[in-house]
Formats: structure tokens, sequence, C-alpha cells
């Protein structure tokens, strides 16, 4: 299973799932140079860099945000009241 680093706070990690539920593991069960962001593949008991899936992530992320921006761009509304 895949999971993304979300954020750091003290000697924890927050990570999410693919199924999108939280998991809050020790920093030492990281590889070594794991940063918020990046992903992780978890297989027999230890996490191990999924550098592929990150960039595939950060492209479907860039698609959906620049998708959302361009209808956006064509609402009705001006802001104006």
């Amino acid at each position: 299973m895949y999971f993304s680093i979300d954020r750091k706070i003290g000697q924890r990690a927050m990570l999410t799932g693919e199924d999108r539920k939280p998991l809050e593991v020790p920093l030492e069960m990281l590889p070594p140079g794991a940063k918020e962001g990046d992903m992780l593949l978890y297989e027999g008991g230890k996490f191990y860099p999924a550098p592929g899936k990150a960039d595939e992530r950060r492209r479907q992320v860039g698609e959906a945000l620049a998708m959302l921006l361009r209808q956006g761009g064509n609402s009705d509304d001006d802001g104006d009241e």
C-alpha cells in the first residue's frame, strides 16, 4: 500500500494512505531523507521510497488544479454585488 507524508510533528510523521485514512508513525520508521510530500510504499513491515508514485501523484494534482482553474475562469459570477 502507498502512503504520502503529510507532515512531521516532533518525532512523529502523519501519513495518508491510498484509502485516505491517516496513519501516525515514529520518524524512525521512515526511510532516510524522507520529507513532506513524498510517497512511500509499505511492504513487509517497512516503508520504502516510491519516487515514481510521487511524480505520478504530483502530475495528477497539477492536472486537477489546472482543470479547476479553467472552470473558475468560465464562471458568470465576477464577484461584484
